[in-house]
C-alpha cells in the first residue's frame, strides 16, 4: 500500500508539471499589454470626420469648419536614435466628392513601455503599457510643454461611434479642468486592432454671466472645440 501511494503522488507531480508546461506555452497565457489599441502596420489607414469650432466674441468670430481626414501608415524607417519608427501620412478633403490632398506628415513609435507620437514636431506619450484602467503618466514627458497627466479611465469597453461598433475601446483622458471662467477637456479613444477612433479637445473661456448657472458652453467669450470621429478604416 505504501508503494502504491508513493506511485500515485509521483504521478500527480508529473501531471502537474506537464500542465504547468502547457500553460506556459499557451499563447492565451501571454500577459495583456494593450498594444492592440495602437496597431502600426504599413498600409493601414483610418478616415475621420473632423469639426473645428473657433469663437472670439470680441471680434465677432464664430467659425465652424468641417472636413475629412485620412491618416495612413506609409512606411517604416530608422530614426536618429537607431530605433524603428512609422511614417504617418495625413490627407484631408472638404467632403467625400473631393480629392485627397496631403496635409502633413507625422511619426509614431511603439515599444514595450509606451507609444510615442510626434504631432507638428511635438512628441507625446499616447499610451503606456500595460494599458490598464487607472494608469497615469505625463504625456508631455518628451517635449517642452508643461507636464500634463494622462489617465486611462476605461478599457475593453464596447462602444459605437458614427454607427460603427467596436468590441473593445480604451479611453485616455488627457485633460479635464473646469472653473467658472474656463473649461479644458481633452480625450482620445482607441479601438483594439484599429487605433484612434475618437478625439476631442475643448478649450473655452468666459467671464460673462458668472454665477448665473448657465453652462460655460452657452456663454463662451473665446475658445476652440475640435472633434475627430472615425467614419471608415
Amino acid at each position: 500500500m505504501i508503494i502504491v501511494k508513493i506511485k500515485r503522488i509521483g504521478l500527480v507531480i508529473i501531471i502537474g508539471m506537464l500542465a504547468a508546461s502547457c500553460h506556459k506555452d499557451n499563447p492565451d497565457s501571454i500577459p495583456f499589454t494593450g498594444k492592440s489599441y495602437f496597431p502600426l502596420k504599413t498600409g493601414n489607414e483610418i478616415i475621420y470626420q473632423v469639426m473645428e469650432i473657433t469663437i472670439d466674441k470680441a471680434s465677432a468670430v464664430y467659425d465652424t469648419v468641417s472636413y475629412q481626414l485620412k491618416e495612413r501608415v506609409d512606411s517604416v524607417f530608422t530614426d536618429a536614435s537607431g530605433k524603428p519608427a512609422y511614417r504617418l501620412e495625413r490627407y484631408w478633403r472638404t467632403d467625400t466628392t473631393a480629392q485627397w490632398v496631403i496635409k502633413d506628415v507625422w511619426m509614431a513609435q511603439i515599444s514595450d513601455l509606451n507609444v510615442q507620437k510626434v504631432e507638428e514636431n511635438i512628441r507625446y506619450i499616447k499610451l503606456i503599457f500595460p494599458a490598464e484602467v487607472g494608469q497615469i503618466w505625463d504625456g508631455n514627458a518628451y517635449n517642452d510643454l508643461d507636464p500634463q497627466d494622462y489617465q486611462i479611465v476605461t478599457a475593453n469597453v464596447p462602444e459605437t461611434i458614427n454607427n460603427l461598433s467596436f468590441d473593445s475601446v480604451l479611453t485616455v483622458e488627457q485633460q479635464n479642468e473646469e472653473s467658472l471662467i474656463s473649461k479644458k477637456y481633452a480625450v482620445e479613444k482607441f479601438a483594439a486592432g484599429i487605433g484612434l477612433v475618437y478625439k476631442e479637445t475643448t478649450d473655452l473661456y468666459s467671464q460673462s454671466m458668472i454665477g448665473s448657472g448657465i453652462p460655460i458652453e452657452d456663454r463662451v467669450d473665446k475658445g476652440t472645440v475640435y472633434k475627430q470621429e472615425v467614419v471608415g478604416y
